[in-house]
């Protein structure tokens, strides 16, 4: 998010919100306007508590949220929808791939080669459909992948194409899944 999203997001809450409270219509959302994050302005008091609901249900009607933070469904809808157009929220559906029985579900490390960098290869496998998660890391490997296959067969064609041989990766350890204990993608310290 770039500082000029920043500013127009806290400067059409505040600019809305007074106007609304000069007509003497609307709601009070001034208690909150003073709990802004400086290093992330979007994640202002409000957006965590609305955030905090999507985390637990991401089709949870805006009405309701509305009704519990005492606000206008108003209010939530185009915070939400500013979150979305910052960057900072996305409402995706996330699937345990060991509950709908993939053949293969595998972490591996991934160490990039000298003349490459990290970016450049994670946006390589980004374009691969088996491919369900890239993070960057430090320590002993360069970027943590998961890969998410229907075969063996697929899996060991998807190692062979685009792991072994290819100039920008020095070596891969492959982490096999064998049991799921816990799939839960919350930001906890983030919203805090």
């Amino acid at each position: 998010m770039t500082t000029n999203n920043a500013t127009l997001f806290r400067g059409e809450r505040v600019r809305s919100s007074k106007a609304l409270r000069q007509k003497g219509q609307g709601e009070d959302v001034s208690e909150y306007d003073n709990q802004v994050d400086s290093e992330h302005p979007i994640f202002d008091e409000l957006n965590r508590k609305i955030l905090e609901y999507l985390q637990q249900d991401g089709r949870i009607a805006f009405s309701t949220i509305a009704k519990h933070l005492k606000i206008s469904e108003g209010t939530i809808r185009n915070r939400v929808q500013r979150m979305k157009q910052a960057g900072a929220l996305q409402i995706a559906a996330i699937i345990d791939p060991m509950a709908i029985h993939y053949k293969v579900d595998a972490m591996i490390g991934l160490k990039v080669a000298p003349q490459s960098l990290p970016r450049q290869v994670a946006k390589r496998l980004a374009e691969l459909d088996q491919i369900t998660f890239i993070f960057w890391v430090a320590g002993r490997f360069d970027l943590l992948v998961e890969v998410v296959c229907g075969t063996d067969g697929e899996f060991r064609q998807f190692i062979e194409d685009e792991l072994y041989g290819r100039v920008d990766v020095a070596e891969f350890e492959v982490m096999s899944g064998i049991e799921m204990f816990k799939n839960q993608f919350i930001l906890r310290d983030a919203l805090r």
